[in-house]
């Protein structure tokens, strides 16, 4: 999450916080309240769309580690056999050809993988026959066929969340606005009204209001941010 984005969220926290917890006077104003409650909605949709950014690309991650992971199980099983065969018959070509263990291929760059898979899977049918005897069936190197494209397929897949996350990205950008237009134009107004009849409430709110920089220089955000609540305030008068 953007450190700006962040500092945003907690403030809205903050304030939706305050607001919740002090129903017995926001319904006083009924439009206040109101206006609260869609607040209350924005956020949600807000955080929804920030989780959703932050895991396109690690749940993309993960599942393709959990696709090479088991292709290179059944990958260096299948390679194992045809090496015991080319050792039974001192084939040291055949040998060269499938001496692949699952570290050397989880190790291998994610674009390689197939290529390398799909010659030990050529190795494998070429003596399919033979092989037989050593566990290796044209079933299971169908099967090793199938985990191979299932595999090529996901390789594409981060470049795709690169354009989803972008996509997440503005939905963040257009809830943001609406926020903080939402808070700017009637939550600030009317909270104007708790100024006398609640100035306990009013000025916890302005208080919540006040963004603050998580980085470090949350000073210099608070006390411009202080000012600023003040010049509206002057403003209005």
């Amino acid at each position: 999450m953007q450190r700006k984005t962040e500092a945003k969220l907690n403030m809205y926290h903050a304030v939706a916080n305050h607001c919740n917890n002090n129903t017995s006077i926001t319904s006083t104003i009924p439009a206040f309240h109101n206006a609260v409650t869609l607040f209350n909605t924005k956020i949600n949709s807000l955080l929804n769309a920030v989780r959703s950014h932050a895991q396109v690309l690690s749940g993309i991650a993960a599942d393709k580690l959990q696709a090479k992971t088991t292709l290179a199980r059944q990958a260096a099983d299948i390679a194992a056999a045809v090496f015991a065969y080319a050792a039974s018959i001192n084939n040291y070509t055949l040998k060269e050809q499938v001496n692949f263990s699952v570290r050397k291929i989880i190790r291998t760059k994610d674009e390689l993988v197939a290529s390398l898979c799909f010659n030990i899977h050529s190795a494998a049918s070429t003596h399919v026959a033979a092989l037989a005897s050593y566990g290796i069936t044209p079933a299971k190197l169908a099967g090793f066929s199938n985990t191979i494209s299932n595999y090529t397929s996901m390789v594409s897949l981060p470049r795709n969340a690169v354009s989803l996350r972008v996509a997440y990205k503005k939905e963040i950008d257009t809830l943001i606005r609406q926020t903080d237009q939402l808070l700017k134009n009637q939550l600030d107004k009317l909270s104007l009204q708790f100024k006398t009849s609640h100035p306990g409430f009013y000025y916890a709110y302005k208080s919540n209001r006040i963004i603050i920089d998580p980085a470090g220089s949350g000073a210099q955000t608070k006390n411009k941010t202080i000012d600023e609540l003040n010049q509206e305030e002057i403003n209005r008068r």
